[in-house]
């Protein structure tokens, strides 16, 4: 499932046609047309969920995450970092492959660190 948070200047009657041709479900969220702190000016908001033919693997979801992420990318590091992490330690995911695409999302001052469960660790940092 694909989900996608309308918040800003898009409504169901404009926004909703244009998908016609995809299978989707779409709903109003708590603050839709209300007047609340995240949402001053009363506009519309709802989410449209798309059902995939095949599921997003974790790897790839949560690089596309820390790839996305502007502000706060050191904290959506940690957060993907750690997921990943649980993976490979369920032996769900290759370590070698998961510290690549790590370092490969890495942008400057970023130092990426891997500790496998026998206690040998290794780090990258990028140059600035």
């Amino acid at each position: 499932m694909l989900g996608l948070d309308c918040v800003h200047n898009c409504t169901l009657a404009n926004d909703l046609p244009r998908r016609r041709s995809y299978a989707f479900v779409a709903y109003t969220t708590h603050s839709h047309k209300r007047v609340t702190d995240s949402n001053p000016d009363a506009e519309e908001r709802f989410r449209i969920a798309f059902p995939l033919a095949a599921p997003i693997p974790a790897i790839e979801s949560e690089i596309a995450t820390l790839l996305a992420t502007d502000t706060n990318r050191n904290d959506q590091l940690f957060k993907s970092s750690a997921a990943l992490g649980e993976l490979i330690a369920g032996e769900r995911l290759d370590e070698d492959r998961v510290f690549q695409a790590l370092e490969d999302a890495a942008t400057p001052r970023m130092i990426i660190g891997c500790c496998s469960s026998a206690g040998s660790c290794r780090y990258s940092s990028r140059a600035m």
